[in-house]
């Protein structure tokens, strides 16, 4: 059951369909699907996984599905490749900002993190510190890119040594 659910979920990532910026989509849904697209990589990286969002309406943002889990999947990934062994941990958060009518996503590990001077060049197209194990420089660029299509941002906070936490922050819509 679990294969099957996999195998589904990455068929539905692949499927190339038109955007529909006006889906009501449950950014909880979105990343649980990425979560399980992802079960073998989270397993293997580390130890201390945590998944933690709230169950009331406020996960609802207006938008792609596909698209935000490819950030979510990104982000994750980045994540896991980021930690240095299976004791250190990482999580993903969703959190509802009920002042100012946002949801946030937050993706934090414990891993190497990012040398100052690379910060302000995170989100460039094609700028990447993996070229040597085959990173393109495209993930970030494009998770900022479609973060600014939902009217979002995707923001990044990190200290070497102690890890990172990158952030998307969305409108949230209330379920109808």
């Amino acid at each position: 059951r679990r294969i099957k659910t996999i195998v589904q979920h990455l068929k539905d990532f692949a499927r190339q369909t038109p955007s529909d910026m006006e889906q009501q989509i449950n950014l909880k849904a979105v990343a649980d699907a990425a979560i399980t697209i992802l079960s073998a990589l989270i397993r293997k990286s580390t130890d201390h996984f945590q998944f933690i969002a709230p169950e009331d309406s406020c996960c609802f943002v207006k938008g792609d599905f596909q698209k935000l889990e490819q950030v979510i999947i990104n982000l994750i990934t980045n994540a896991c490749h980021a930690l240095e062994d299976r004791s250190k941990s990482l999580s993903v958060t969703i959190c509802c900002i009920h002042d100012s009518g946002k949801i946030r996503l937050s993706v934090a590990d414990e891993g190497k993190g990012i040398p100052a001077a690379v910060l302000p060049h995170i989100f460039d197209p094609f700028f990447t510190t993996k070229r040597d194990s085959g990173g393109t420089g495209l993930g970030l660029s494009i998770s900022y890119g479609i973060a600014q299509d939902h009217k979002g941002d995707l923001s990044v906070h990190s200290e070497l040594g102690k890890g990172s936490v990158f952030t998307l922050e969305l409108p949230s819509i209330s379920k109808r």
